[in-house]
């Protein structure tokens, strides 16, 4: 198969938007596992326990939750204009 500038724009493309889907899969992830995990107890325990792991998974969770709300959707427009005035200047 002979690459084409449209397989070359798309491959291209893909490549852009790799690093924020890989962490919006990290954060969907973590966050099915911090559920699994903390179940109908939550973060702390009625008894007073509180587990280090499941604090520091928690915080990863909440790092990515605002890096996925925030970062990831600013960077796509970004990128997203960056490219539409690179194609308007050729």
């Amino acid at each position: 198969m002979s690459v084409t500038p449209r397989n070359a724009a798309l491959a291209d493309a893909a490549r852009s938007l790799r690093a924020p889907l890989l962490v919006v899969l990290a954060y969907l992830l973590l966050r099915a596992l911090l559920a699994a995990l903390a179940g109908h107890n939550g973060i702390f325990t009625p008894d007073g326990h509180v587990s280090p792991a499941l604090i520091v998974l928690t915080m990863s969770v909440l790092v990515l939750r605002l890096v996925a709300l925030f970062v990831v959707p600013a960077l796509i427009v970004y990128r997203l204009i960056a490219r539409a005035i690179e194609h308007f200047r050729a």
